[in-house]
């Protein structure tokens, strides 16, 4: 439990509802933006019903990127609306972070009337039990960085007992996490459930065309895989075609799992009577690899790792539907749910609001036509070709994904989405796409200079000769 218990209602006295909307936030962990029944086909089915009913009542937006394709850096960006650079918090451990940036997004409704509860994963430096700080008035369930099973009897509880006020709550799940663990062999102590024995690889599915490493990738990425894969984190460098397979199956039976958490929990929303009036946005932190170009976990470029699910549901207000929009949700949920609820989106935050994308449909224009996202690895091996942390950045503009890092010969990589959105053909080395590249190169340099990225833009690109 927090600081605070929830306090009375602040309009009891004259005995006026409070009609603003409730925010439900659902957060998954390491989900991958295709990991969801409804976007899958019958080469890899998958079973879930809560997320489906979710896109089926809401706007789906297809092309929605994490800040940074790691937990604590992205979800500590999504609590303060900050990028990674700016809040200091760019690795799991080992990040100073900016204090006077660190302000919570639960403290803006926390400060304008709202119930504020949070339930489960945490995993940011700031201090959640802290409601001073963190803006939670209720914290539960969040021992041993959340266990999914614990998170639903407090929540429901929460649920019953807002007395009138509006509520800004989060569910916050730990799967599909898991598939660390299993990776790792511990297959019989996941600490949100066992999954059945896997079956042949021959009846798991098959790995897709451009599944492996790109020759021309840049070349820090082929020694970092090589140093990840030489860590105890990450102990699938012996890994098979066939071990890939079976690695995807399990990937895709802690989803199940986690849906049939969060369907438990919008059961208990509808209990309730609460329903109607809670606009409801579902997203993850940042996906898995899943086997792409060899790589499991996160910490890479790939879609597989840095897109992510993002649904926002609301019967009275958003219009279902499927939207192909930027949006990056490290920056872009704290004016999004602010606007949503109708309280002023504070000038200095990067980010931009797609509220009124999910309400207008069609007719409203894109709010993005590009995005930035920013990783650092650390967490490999101590190889002699690797410097203790490699940073980078993403562009993606338009069809184009454009990646760079702070190490290396060949420090690039360019990607027409378009083509070839399994990212399996370099088109930095080929003359064909210099323009491009060199247009990729200006913009990012730009947004770096006008965001003040501390890691300068001279490090990038082609190294010093």
């Amino acid at each position: 439990m927090g600081k605070h218990a929830v306090s009375p209602d602040r309009n009891a006295a004259t005995c006026m509802p409070d009609r603003r909307p409730n925010l439900l936030l659902i957060t998954t962990d390491q989900q991958s933006h295709d990991a969801m029944g409804f976007l899958r086909g019958p080469e890899r089915p998958l079973h879930t019903p809560a997320m489906d009913q979710l896109a089926a009542k809401g706007c789906v937006f297809t092309r929605a990127y994490c800040a940074h394709p790691l937990c604590v850096p992205s979800r500590t960006a999504m609590v303060t609306g900050r990028y990674p650079h700016e809040t200091g918090v760019v690795m799991n451990k080992g990040s100073e972070a900016n204090p006077h940036l660190l302000r919570s997004l639960a403290l803006h409704f926390r400060e304008a009337g709202y119930a504020t509860a949070y339930f489960g994963k945490w995993h940011s430096p700031i201090p959640l039990q802290d409601a001073e700080t963190s803006g939670f008035e209720v914290a539960e369930a969040n021992a041993h960085n959340g266990v999914d099973r614990t998170i639903l009897a407090p929540a429901a509880a929460f649920l019953e007992r807002t007395g009138g006020r509006p509520f800004f709550m989060t569910a916050s799940y730990n799967n599909p996490h898991n598939i660390c663990e299993w990776a790792r062999g511990e297959r019989r102590a996941l600490p949100d459930g066992e999954i059945p024995d896997p079956p042949p690889a021959s009846e798991c599915p098959p790995m897709p065309s451009g599944w492996e490493p790109d020759p021309t990738e840049p070349d820090i990425l082929t020694a970092l895989r090589r140093g990840y894969h030489a860590a105890k984190a990450f102990p699938v460098h012996a890994y098979t075609e066939a071990d890939w397979r079976i690695y995807r199956w399990a990937y895709d039976r802690m989803v199940e799992h986690v849906d049939a958490h969060i369907g438990r929990l919008l059961d208990a929303l509808e209990r309730s009577g609460q329903a109607d009036n809670t606009l409801i946005v579902f997203l993850s932190d940042h996906g898995d690899a899943q086997g792409w170009h060899r790589w499991n976990q996160k910490t890479i470029f790939h879609d597989s790792v840095t897109r992510v699910p993002f649904i926002m549901v609301h019967p009275a207000s958003i219009r279902p539907g499927v939207r192909g929009d930027l949006v990056q949700t490290g920056t872009d949920l704290m004016p999004t749910l602010l606007e949503a609820a109708g309280l002023a989106v504070p000038a200095e935050l990067p980010g931009v609001s797609h509220w009124r994308t999910a309400t207008g449909g069609e007719s409203v224009p894109p709010r993005r036509r590009r995005l930035v996202v920013e990783t650092a690895f650390n967490q490999h091996a101590p190889l002699p070709e690797l410097p203790p942390v490699v940073h980078g950045r993403m562009l993606v503009e338009d069809q184009w994904k454009f990646c760079v890092y702070s190490h290396g010969e060949r420090r690039e990589s360019l990607h027409n989405l378009a083509d070839d959105p399994h990212e399996s053909r370099n088109l930095a080395p080929e003359g064909a796409s210099r323009q491009t590249l060199e247009h990729c190169r200006d913009v990012l340099r730009n947004w770096m200079r006008k965001h003040e990225d501390p890691i300068p833009p001279a490090a990038f690109g082609s190294p010093p000769r």
